[in-house]
């Protein structure tokens, strides 16, 4: 059922964003410890892009999926309480990462201005 398959990619992306925000903890940990170098950035970027390729690649799965309009895509309840279920922890990583990302770019600031040492 098509409907189960676009709650398994919710899922997927879901996964994503909480290894997304599991990067950015790792990443303010470290730099609340030791000086934190253009190098260190670099790293950490190109991790979170990585991550974020992932993302789209299922997002465009996502719309792939919800574009078909076949029979077997039978809409329920339970199909709609999962997929609101899902956005709601959606929801909770993207608010996460928000405040995630306001804290690294005010360090990113720091470590351009030298005043982080």
């Amino acid at each position: 059922m098509l409907g189960h398959e676009i709650i398994h990619l919710l899922d997927l992306k879901n996964t994503a964003l909480e290894d997304f925000a599991t990067q950015n903890d790792l990443f303010i940990k470290l730099a609340r410890k030791k000086a934190i170098t253009a190098d260190h950035f670099k790293v950490f970027y190109r991790r979170r892009e990585e991550i974020l390729q992932k993302i789209n690649k299922i997002d465009i799965l996502v719309e792939r999926a919800c574009s078909f309009r076949e029979i077997d895509f039978v809409e329920t309840t339970q199909t709609k309480l999962d997929v609101i279920e899902k956005q709601k922890i959606k929801k909770h990583w993207v608010t996460k990462i928000i405040e995630q990302d306001l804290e690294i770019m005010t360090m990113y600031a720091e470590a351009n201005s030298g005043i982080v040492e």
